[in-house]
């Protein structure tokens, strides 16, 4: 193969990722308008933040799949934790989500972290999306809800109206409450995300 061929190739390869690029960042705009209608303040820093997160992660914004719409928390107990959190932290949580109504998410026993549209198991199949690091919010609630409710063996878990709940039983593992005069947390939790990707960029 040429010279001029194999850069033709690796314009070619660039110009596909600048398109997909522009795909991925029209689609987060949409869904960030979506999930912001009752306070479009947050669109842009919504939108921004999420886009540029997924990019430095190289992670595709998960597609939205089914509908959630009849999962509720169970309000008779008490939530076991409870936070202040940013607004923009939450309704990223929600835009990862592949479900609408309550937001699907799940939890290997490692403390991976994904996004899935099943029923019951999802691992190995077209509909689970790891997204481990891109939410330093997510990958807390997946901690609590692993540690503390399903004691190491992972599971699956909702968020509805900031209520962060098990699919099995209903139970608020944890409750948040958006507060303006809260700091964004800006992956203060990275070490599940990007550091481990710097790092192996690294060593190679």
């Amino acid at each position: 193969m040429s010279p001029f061929s194999i850069r033709f190739e690796r314009l070619e390869t660039r110009r596909q990722r600048q398109d997909a690029l522009r795909a991925q960042n029209a689609e987060i705009r949409k869904r960030a308008a979506v999930i912001c209608r009752d306070d479009p303040r947050w669109f842009e820093d919504v939108a921004t933040e999420l886009e540029r997160r997924l990019q430095l992660m190289e992670l595709s914004l998960p597609p939205r799949t089914r509908s959630r719409k009849d999962k509720w928390p169970d309000q008779c107990v008490d939530p076991m934790f409870t936070r202040n959190v940013h607004p923009i932290d939450i309704m990223i949580v929600r835009a990862l989500a592949r479900t609408w109504g309550a937001a699907q998410f799940g939890c290997s026993p490692n403390g991976e972290v994904f996004t899935a549209d099943t029923d019951g198991h999802s691992l190995g199949t077209i509909r689970r999306d790891d997204i481990t690091g891109v939410s330093a919010l997510l990958d807390e609630a997946a901690d609590i809800f692993n540690a503390h409710k399903r004691h190491g063996r992972g599971g699956r878990f909702y968020e509805r109206g900031g209520c962060f709940f098990d699919a099995d039983d209903g139970v608020i593992f944890l409750a948040v409450d958006a507060r303006c005069d809260t700091a964004l947390d800006y992956w203060k939790q990275s070490h599940k995300g990007i550091l481990p990707r710097i790092a192996a960029l690294l060593r190679n």
